[in-house]
């Protein structure tokens, strides 16, 4: 009997021989005994999952195969987390991009970089806002706007207590600051708040 690759398996037959260890001799099969053995190139019910189990687990980050596993289970859609959307810009008058001219006291702008590398091998929407100017007005408006657009800011600069760091303040005045600077040097000067929901 005849049957196509991946098809179910037709009652009364367990097992399966490659067609090209097949010849066909006035109408029989024929094939050497010694290629195949009972139960050959065929799959149990079972085998992929269990009857009871989850077929992925809540949470999980979905692969190509994993999508392909739900199609060969018949089900047209499954519910999944939205991606999440993270923004992040840089704050600081003395910031230049790579290839511009560094004027006295400016370096580049190298942390915006880094972050957008580190974002991009994950699975999230990012939105670069680019660089703000040292200015409390500035970053106001450049928080509001990253705020409305996405779930999770990452800014770089401004959160010390220089003459010009309104970071930390600014995020202060739209929302909250869960807390300020970690143990670590160098790097301790750092803040967590919330802007609404961001």
């Amino acid at each position: 009997m005849k049957i196509m690759t991946g098809a179910k398996m037709p009652m009364m037959c367990d097992t399966v021989i490659p067609q090209e260890f097949v010849s066909i001799s006035n109408g029989m099969a024929c094939f050497t005994s010694s290629i195949v053995k009972e139960g050959d190139n065929r799959r149990k019910k079972g085998e992929d999952l269990k009857f009871g189990n989850p077929v992925l687990q809540r949470g999980r980050l979905l692969s190509a195969a994993d999508v392909g596993l739900v199609a060969s289970l018949g089900i047209p859609e499954i519910e999944v987390y939205k991606k999440l959307r993270v923004g992040y810009f840089s704050t600081g008058n003395e910031l230049r991009s790579p290839g511009q001219e560094l004027d006295d006291g400016c370096i580049y702008d190298s942390n915006r970089y880094t972050i957008s590398a580190m974002l991009s091998r994950l699975p999230v929407d990012i939105i670069d806002f680019g660089v703000a100017a040292d200015n409390p007005r500035i970053l106001d408006t450049v928080f509001k706007n990253a705020a409305s657009k996405v779930d999770l800011i990452i800014t770089s600069g401004g959160v010390s207590v220089g003459e010009s760091d309104f970071t930390k303040q600014v995020m202060k005045s739209l929302g909250s600051v869960e807390f300020w600077k970690i143990a670590m040097r160098p790097g301790r000067p750092m803040a967590v708040g919330t802007i609404k929901k961001t």
